[in-house]
């Protein structure tokens, strides 16, 4: 289930994600790149991940904020599930962490290590609250406390280009985005890596990836290379090998075999 922030959040907060089982058993979750960074609250059991990239694991810690990712990683939890997912836009988390977002990328961290005692505190509180509204609540008040110290907002070069590149789909170009913005090539790269932590071409890349999820999701039955040619790529082929290194799965299988939590959370069959 997803829930939109409050008003004064909006500008930060994409939306919440909700997931919760009672069923036995290992499940694993597979979460790819949207192009948006989070934090992550697990209430039940302990979660376990494996990177696409190193493939490693490590046991995760209850609350932990995420970077952006280049592959996909795979998450476990065994028996009950409580998971609650803050979706920030792409320049938010490093905004909030007066970190550069090129120094989270492929990173959990501890969410304590990032707002110290006050985040134990508020995980804490979170784990006594009776249902999700009282979590949301508890967790809007924490939030809009760290914004009111926040003393490097995204600037308005960076928050425009991620409009309007999200507006188009992800289909803009290097020269449509100097035209847009009225800067140099090297400044708006330098400016994506710091905020959002990947290039401008990556973030359009996935954008353009988000908006063919959407028509797969939303088009059942569908042709795949008459949505592969409304989302902007060349040819089927193409967005197959693409989709495949960034998910880990092909689009045909995203579609059939996976049960879609979110646009880039997979909650896999039954193990």
């Amino acid at each position: 289930m997803q829930f939109y922030p409050a008003k004064q959040l909006s500008t930060l907060i994409k939306h919440y994600l909700f997931v919760e089982s009672n069923a036995k058993g290992i499940k694993k979750f597979r979460l790819f790149s949207d192009g948006n960074t989070g934090i992550v609250f697990s209430f039940k059991n302990k979660l376990i991940t494996s990177s696409s990239q190193t493939g490693l694991t490590d046991s995760l810690p209850v609350s932990f904020a995420y970077g952006q990712i280049s592959g996909f990683k795979n998450i476990f939890c065994v028996d009950e599930t409580s998971l609650l997912i803050v979706v920030f836009k792409p320049y938010a988390l490093s905004n909030l962490l007066n970190i550069p977002a090129n120094e989270l990328v492929e990173q959990t961290i501890d969410l304590t290590d990032l707002f110290g005692n006050i985040a134990t505190e508020v995980t804490e509180r979170l784990f006594l609250c009776q249902n999700l509204a009282e979590r949301i609540q508890m967790l809007e008040s924490f939030f809009i406390k760290i914004i009111a110290n926040v003393n490097n907002p995204a600037t308005p070069m960076i928050t425009a280009s991620v409009n309007f590149i999200q507006q188009n789909n992800g289909l803009i170009n290097q020269e449509q985005l100097i035209r847009y913005t009225g800067c140099e090539q090297r400044q708006i790269e330098r400016k994506f890596i710091e905020t959002i932590g990947i290039t401008p071409k990556k973030y359009c890349d996935i954008v353009k990836l988000t908006v063919y999820l959407k028509y797969l999701r939303d088009s059942k039955p569908a042709k795949l290379s008459n949505l592969a040619y409304e989302s902007g790529y060349y040819d089927q082929a193409h967005v197959t090998r693409y989709f495949k290194k960034i998910t880990g799965v092909t689009p045909t299988q995203y579609s059939l075999k996976f049960d879609a939590l979110a646009l880039n959370l997979l909650e896999f069959p039954n193990l």
